[in-house]
């Protein structure tokens, strides 16, 4: 599979119960909203189960094979019939000297069509502080 800027997207199996053909984006990649997207709709499009439930979303469309730890939190603007979700992914102990992690944060708004992600954010956590000039994690 190709996304949208002409990259393959790596395909992976999370668990044995579900190889079919997931599609994830590894933890060193540049996410962006359309690609979120897009990963969700073709695998709602290949019929994968995991589409029906948004607090699976997090495990499949993320690769967590490159890192010690992740953890994710997921809330809801409401428990019966929410519309809303903002999930909370945290990376901590990428193969990376100067980088340690990441904080992903994705807004969900539920559509006739399902969940999908209105907005994305990134925050890399650095494993020595940041460079004060260029503000890149040293």
């Amino acid at each position: 599979m190709i996304d949208s800027t002409g990259k393959s997207i790596k395909a992976f199996c999370l668990l044995a119960s579900a190889c079919a053909s997931l599609w994830a984006f590894s933890v060193n990649a540049t996410y962006s909203l359309e690609q979120v997207n897009n990963v969700i709709k073709t695998a709602k499009e290949a019929g994968e189960p995991w589409t029906n439930s948004i607090a699976k979303y997090p495990l499949y469309v993320f690769d967590f094979e490159e890192v010690r730890q992740f953890r994710y939190d997921m809330t809801f603007n409401s428990a019966e019939s929410p519309s809303q979700s903002t999930v909370s992914i945290e990376f901590d102990g990428y193969l990376d000297d100067s980088i340690q992690g990441e904080i992903l944060t994705v807004e969900f708004e539920k559509a006739e069509s399902g969940w999908v992600a209105v907005a994305f954010d990134s925050e890399q956590i650095c494993a020595r502080g940041v460079d004060a000039e260029s503000q890149l994690c040293l």
